[in-house]
C-alpha cells in the first residue's frame, strides 16, 4: 500500500523544497567549489527545525516519519548532497539516542540536537579501519572509577563544526569475535584532544568518570541500527556520556 502524505506532512515537503531551491540551489556549486562552510544556510535549516527531524516532540523536534524523513533527504540530495552530510550524521546521532539513551541521556542532548545549537557526528572509522569497524584500535580502559580512552579516529564527516559525537572504543580487544568487546558513548563540551582541519580526532589518555555512564541507556542497544553499523554491538556493553575529558 502506498503511504499516502497528511496535509501537515505535504506542507513540511513543500516548505523545505521552497527552502532548498530559493536558498541552496542558486549558491551550492559555488560554496562546493570554493569549499566553504554554509554557515547561513545552515542557520535557515535550524529555523525549518530540520536538525530535530527525527528526535520525538517531547524533546522539542518533529517526530518525522521514517517516510517523509527519507523524503526530506531525497530532497537534499537532489540539490546539494553535501548538504545531506550536514544534516545525516547529526541525525543518526539523534536516533541512536532517541532509541537506546537512558531518559537522563535524552534530556541532555536531544533538546540542544533539535535546535541545531549543538550539532552530532559519528566518530567510528580509522585510518586502518574504514568500513571494517571491528579492527579499530581506540580503547577504553577501566580503571576503578574511571576510564583511559586512547585512540584516533578520521573521516569524520560534520567533525569540524559537531560539538556532540558519538565516539565507538574497543573496552576488551581480546573478545571473540572482536565486535562483542566493543562500546560506544556521546563526548560533548571541550574535549582534551585533537582535531584537524581533515576531520581526524585524537584521545591521548582522556580520563572519564565511570559515573557518568548510563546506568542502561545506550548499554541496552543491541547495535546502533545493522544498516548502518553492521550490528557491531552484541555484548559486553557500556555508554560513555562525556562532559569533560581530562588529560593524565
Amino acid at each position: 500500500m502506498a503511504y499516502i502524505l497528511s496535509e501537515e506532512e505535504q506542507l513540511i515537503l513543500a516548505t523545505v523544497k521552497k527552502f532548498l531551491d530559493k536558498e541552496v540551489a542558486p549558491v551550492a556549486s559555488e560554496l562546493e567549489h570554493n569549499n566553504e562552510y554554509p554557515t547561513e544556510i545552515v542557520e535557515g535549516m535550524k529555523k525549518l527545525g530540520l536538525f530535530g527531524a527525527n528526535i520525538p516532540e517531547q524533546y522539542g523536534g518533529l517526530d518525522l516519519s521514517y517516510t517523509v524523513f527519507a523524503m526530506i533527504f531525497e530532497e537534499i540530495s537532489r540539490v546539494w548532497m553535501g548538504l545531506a552530510g550536514i544534516l545525516g550524521t547529526h541525525c543518526v546521532l539523534a536516533d541512536v539516542i532517541s532509541r537506546f539513551g537512558s531518559e537522563d541521556q535524552k534530556r541532555k542532548f536531544l533538546p540542544i540536537m533539535t535546535t541545531g545549537e549543538k550539532r552530532g557526528a559519528i566518530c567510528l572509522s580509522e585510518a586502518h579501519a574504514g568500513t571494517d569497524l571491528q579492527a579499530i584500535k581506540t580503547t577504553a580502559e577501566r580503571r576503578g572509577d574511571h576510564y583511559y580512552i586512547n585512540g584516533s579516529k578520521m573521516w569524520i564527516t560534520n567533525g569540524r563544526r559537531a560539538e556532540i559525537m558519538l565516539l565507538l572504543t574497543k573496552t576488551d580487544k581480546n573478545a571473540k569475535p572482536a565486535y562483542a568487546g566493543m562500546q560506544r558513548g556521546a563526548l560533548m563540551g571541550e574535549l582534551d584532544a585533537f582535531r584537524s582541519a581533515l576531520d581526524q580526532l585524537r584521545i591521548d589518555r582522556a580520563l572519564q568518570p565511570a559515573q557518568a555512564l548510563g546506568e542502561r541507556g545506550l548499554a541496552q542497544a543491541e547495535g546502533l541500527g545493522r544498516a548502518r553499523q553492521v550490528a557491531v554491538l552484541r555484548d559486553h556493553r557500556e555508554v560513555f556520556d562525556v562532559t569533560q575529558l581530562h588529560r593524565r
